[in-house]
């Protein structure tokens, strides 16, 4: 079971919800707030391309589920065909900061992780990259809050 969702369970069992109908009414907020899909992050289109004419594997690896990766990126569909794979969810055990989902990606391209470099906008993903030895570049993003990488010894911030 989710973590998020045994959350739920929790709380909606403490103060009388159906855990039910609190996970469609949160799903369905979900699916409003991406319908519109997302925009890149300044530089990231011309990053992967450049990294894509140098002859580099690209790969993305995303704690989203497959079905909402799509719909995020439904305006992306050329920054997608940049990549050589996509890994979501669905397919790896245990999410990020467990290194289940790069060690996936280093299997499915077979790459040694001196071999790869994690481009991450993400706490949970640098995590994930430090325990499987990869080296890795913190993307910021402009949604996290200020400061939240503090923790994170990084070598170099972009």
């Amino acid at each position: 079971m989710k973590k998020g969702l045994n959350l739920i369970e929790y709380y909606g069992k403490r103060i009388g919800f159906d855990s039910g109908e609190i996970v469609k009414i949160r799903d369905r907020l979900y699916s409003q707030m991406i319908a519109d899909g997302v925009k890149l992050n300044i530089g990231m289109f011309d990053s992967v391309k450049r990294l894509k004419d140098m002859g580099f594997k690209n790969v993305i690896v995303t704690g989203s589920e497959s079905d909402n990766f799509h719909t995020m990126h439904k305006k992306n569909k050329e920054f997608l065909s940049m990549f050589d794979l996509i890994i979501t969810r669905s397919d790896y055990k245990n999410p990020k900061p467990h290194p289940d989902a790069y060690k996936h990606a280093m299997k499915q391209i077979k790459a040694k992780a001196s071999e790869c470099l994690v481009i991450e906008d993400s706490v949970r993903g640098i995590e994930a990259a430090k325990k499987c030895k990869i080296k890795f570049v913190h993307f910021k993003n402009s949604k996290r809050q200020p400061g939240i990488f503090k923790q994170i010894k990084c070598k170099l911030c972009i």
